[in-house]
């Protein structure tokens, strides 16, 4: 029959279970929150339990912790953000089409909805433009040379 490990349950871990020289109380500096916060452990000061930990698990569940609250901090800012978030999104191609999205705001985390959309009338109005720009220079030629005539 296999003998089972004696603990010193006063003079172990309460996280790790091995017995240390340099120990913390467990219920001080609210380590025993940012452990149950960290891990699905519920930590009660109850007559006999241990109620120290060791300085490698304290610097642990410290890590752990901050981790835990960094994720979270991250989370609810992007989807703050997304929720927030108005898409138009414009590529311009090299055969002068544009694709864009409609705009709208995004309701889930599923990606922006892109549509093809025809080239527009700009390049028609920049075709116009250069051919008023052109008339006008005729028009201002033309009583020059007529001054050089007389």
């Amino acid at each position: 029959m296999e003998r089972k490990k004696v603990l010193e349950l006063d003079k172990i871990c309460r996280v790790c279970i091995a017995e240390r020289k340099d120990m913390r109380p467990l219920f001080s500096e609210k380590i025993a929150e940012m452990l149950m916060e960290c891990a699905t452990v519920n930590i009660e000061s109850t007559e006999g339990w241990p109620d120290k930990i060791c300085v490698q698990c304290v610097h642990a569940v410290s890590r752990c912790h901050a981790f835990k609250r960094q994720v979270e901090r991250s989370d609810k800012e992007l989807r703050e953000y997304i929720k927030s978030l108005t898409v138009r999104v414009v590529i311009e191609e090299t055969n002068d089409m544009k694709l864009e999205t409609t705009p709208q705001k995004m309701l889930s985390q599923k990606p922006p909805k892109l549509q093809l959309i025809q080239p527009q009338a700009q390049f028609q109005l920049q075709a116009q433009q250069n051919q008023l720009q052109l008339q006008q220079q005729q028009i201002i030629l033309q009583p020059q040379q007529q001054q050089q005539q007389q």
